[in-house]
């Protein structure tokens, strides 16, 4: 997996590419996003457009990521997920604690609170 980072309305997105899984670009962003908490950004979108696969491993550590946000007052959502990530989703029961919208835009919309801009 690789991913980049932009922000879009105050909130960090993170553009997935290829496999999620429990590699090292998965501790990578672990340790990025905790920066970001630390900062007190704690709401954030994976924009999952370009994932070629999510083992239930990387789904976990996704959901993961989720709980840290929430667990902050934040909010971590996913964007354009690819029909077998709803399916994932599904299966696993996770559909309804990990929250997913067709656009990245709409992502953004949906989250709560403070933007990086605020200070928070």
């Amino acid at each position: 997996m690789t991913y980049t980072i932009d922000v879009q309305e105050g909130a960090p997105v993170l553009h997935l590419h290829g496999v999620i899984d429990a590699g090292p670009a998965m501790r990578q962003l672990a340790e990025d996003l905790q920066s970001h908490v630390a900062a007190g950004h704690t709401r954030w979108v994976f924009d999952c457009h370009r994932v070629t696969q999510l083992t239930a491993v990387g789904l976990g550590h996704l959901a993961g990521l989720v709980a840290v946000a929430r667990n902050r007052g934040g909010e971590a959502v996913l964007a354009r997920p690819p029909d077998f990530v709803h399916s994932l989703l599904m299966i696993t029961g996770f559909h309804g604690a990990v929250l997913a919208y067709d656009s990245v835009e709409d992502a953004v919309a949906a989250l709560p609170g403070e933007t990086l801009g605020d200070g928070s």
